[in-house]
């Protein structure tokens, strides 16, 4: 086994293995085997992994109000880590993944000992750690939830301040920057009735639809976003206790879970595409809904606590499209204290993965008791396959399943627990790995410049936005006034700087550009003009 977390781990990574009934074509018990952890003195806040199974780890610390962000590949080596700390302390929320590489990063400036915040930020990191920008808006807000498409694009939901105002919604970037803002408009007309709190974030398979939810006041609110930035429909809805858990499917219709009042069960809205309430349906094996997520077959999966007992468990139900209850599964491992599930993954064959803050206990040698991470497998029918944890992890954060369909990284709060698992004991009941991504092209590059700075040469200058470019292709003509573009230099992908030595002295010219690959070329840069000298 190949560690990279500290000596410590050594004696407190503890993996249970809890076989469930193995299906006929198994040999072997299904299990999971660490194969790399790492952990540090920070928070982990949340982790997303790339087409490539690079791991992206975001934490934070209150002392000093510091966000850091960690790259480690596949197999477990820290590529990069960058911290980010600028005038006023700030708190991570979520990372998301380009799957192309690089990674957003999301969350908010705060003040005072109770972390009030002050504003939001987002971070674009590209594949080898550069900041590629940051967008950083004065105003009280924060973004909470972060998600990207198959181009790298990410979507941003939380309340932010944008054009003077604090507006709840969802945001888009392009890795060049922000794209567009799909707000949710208050029904009370200027103000939300309480503070708006956005708590979920789904993106369609297709990348078409997007929807956030949330609670304001004593409402919860659903929103539905078209990809151009469009509100397809907004709902609020009374007796709304706690609203995390949104999902919206390839054909628009979207699925929220939410708590009712007094422990009261889980509950389940489904709208059509265009806002239509189609079915409300309560599960009393749970009483809130912390995530959900939709399977190839368009079941929903749904996680939350159950506080029936004296402390909480952990319930996860799969819910057909019609609202039929499938199965449902209680975790319950210490009687002592809350049990808690928080995010909830499937892979391709529709098999679900939890994670969250569980038992069995563990009795440190001094005598300290101590909860853990807990990760577990569902099959796609409910059998109950395998529990792996770790207390050093503390409680979990995040399992993402990887391309092969066998790999799982998760992330705990603990430490900034990072680590990766191999499931055992398939015999053949893994996954196929995903089709790649398709080949888009890429954004063009920006802040096109020109200058002359000796005779007879004019030096461009430009930012590189493109992750998936192939090459960068410079035009020019002469004149002022000119059009009649020609090709003039085709330079490497992550060039950020040309010289263009074949310029007349005391004549002016112009250039515009273009990134390409093989799925075509980007649009035109911004055209810069400059008289050599």
């Amino acid at each position: 086994m190949k560690t990279q977390s500290t000596p410590f781990c050594l004696f407190l990574c503890v993996l249970l293995l809890v076989p469930g009934a193995p299906a006929a074509e198994q040999t072997a018990a299904p299990s999971a085997e660490l194969v790399w952890s790492a952990a540090n003195d920070f928070a982990g806040k949340m982790m997303d992994i790339d087409r490539f199974d690079n791991v992206y780890s975001v934490g934070d610390t209150i002392v000093g109000g510091i966000v850091l962000t960690r790259k480690f590949n596949p197999d477990g080596f820290l590529l990069w880590e960058r911290t980010y700390r600028p005038e006023f302390a700030v708190k991570a929320t979520w990372v998301a993944a380009d799957p192309n590489g690089g990674a957003y990063v999301v969350g908010y400036k705060f003040t005072g000992s109770n972390q009030s915040a002050i504003g939001y930020f987002v971070l674009r990191y590209d594949a080898d750690g550069n900041l590629s920008w940051s967008d950083v808006p004065d105003g009280i807000g924060m973004a909470v939830r972060a998600v990207t498409d198959r181009a790298g694009n990410a979507y941003v939901t939380g309340h932010l301040f944008v054009a003077g105002s604090v507006t709840t919604g969802i945001v888009k970037y392009s890795p060049a920057g922000r794209q567009w803002v799909c707000p949710v408009v208050s029904p009370n007309g200027n103000l939300f009735p309480g503070t708006p709190s956005p708590t979920g974030l789904y993106l369609s398979d297709d990348d078409v639809s997007v929807a956030a939810s949330g609670t304001s006041g004593y409402l919860y609110y659903v929103l539905s976003c078209d990809q151009s930035g469009s509100q397809r429909f907004q709902d609020f809805r009374d007796h709304s206790v706690y609203a995390a858990g949104v999902a919206i499917n390839n054909q628009g219709e979207l699925y929220f879970g939410n708590g009712l009042a007094g422990g009261l069960g889980m509950q389940i809205t489904k709208y059509s595409a265009t806002g239509v309430v189609l079915w409300t349906n309560v599960y009393p094996q749970g009483d809130y809904i912390y995530r959900l997520a939709l399977d190839s077959q368009g079941n929903v999966i749904a996680t939350g606590p159950d506080y029936s007992g004296y402390y909480a468990n952990w319930v996860t139900l799969k819910v057909s499209p019609a609202g039929a209850l499938v199965w449902s599964a209680t975790y319950d491992a210490l009687i002592a204290n809350n049990e808690i599930p928080a995010f909830v993954a499937l892979d391709s064959l529709d098999n679900v993965y939890v994670t969250g803050v569980g038992g069995p206990e563990v009795v440190a040698a001094n005598g300290s008791r101590y909860m853990r991470m807990v990760t577990l497998k569902y099959s796609a029918g409910g059998a109950h396959v395998w529990t792996i944890g770790a207390i050093e992890g503390g409680s979990g954060n995040v399992v993402r399943v990887g391309g092969d369909g066998s790999t799982l990284f998760v992330q705990g709060y603990g430490g900034m627990y990072t680590a990766r698992y191999r499931q055992t004991g398939l015999a053949g009941d893994v996954p196929p790995p995903p089709a790649p991504p398709p080949v888009v092209a890429p954004p063009a590059p920006t802040n096109l410049a020109a200058s002359s700075s000796g005779r007879a040469r004019i030096d461009l200058t430009w930012t590189n936005t493109a992750t998936n470019a192939t090459s960068i292709t410079v035009q020019r003509c002469s004149g002022s006034t000119c059009t009649a573009f020609v090709a003039v230099a085709q330079l490497a992908a992550t060039a950020k700087s040309w010289t263009d030595s074949g310029v007349k002295s005391r004549s002016t010219y112009r250039y515009r550009m273009f990134a390409s690959n093989t799925a075509g070329r980007s649009p035109y840069s911004s055209i810069a003009s400059a008289t050599a000298r």
